[in-house]
This record gives C-alpha cells, sequence and structure tokens, in this order.
C-alpha cells in the first residue's frame, strides 16, 4: 500500500471475509463508501 504525505491519518478497524482491506476496496467499493456513508450519518446524532 503506497500512501501519500498527508497531515492527519485514520485508523479503519473492520472484519471482513477478504484478504486484506486493499482487497474489499478493489472488489466492493460501493459497500464499503455505504458504510462509511452511514456512519457518518449515523455520529451526527451520537
Amino acid at each position: 500500500m503506497n500512501l501519500p504525505q498527508q497531515s492527519v491519518y485514520y485508523v479503519v478497524q473492520v472484519e471482513t471475509s477478504y484478504a486484506s482491506f486493499d482487497e474489499a476496496l478493489a472488489k466492493a467499493p460501493e459497500l464499503i463508501a455505504a458504510h462509511v456513508a452511514h456512519r457518518e450519518w449515523a455520529n451526527m446524532f451520537a
């Protein structure tokens, strides 16, 4: 995984049936995007 230099980093902790998060991003990006959008929406009301 090649990470560009940036000022903010996020930690992602997920349980997946894929071998890696990179593989999950490659094979199911829409599922990951939907999950992130749902969590952002839910956090607005936390």
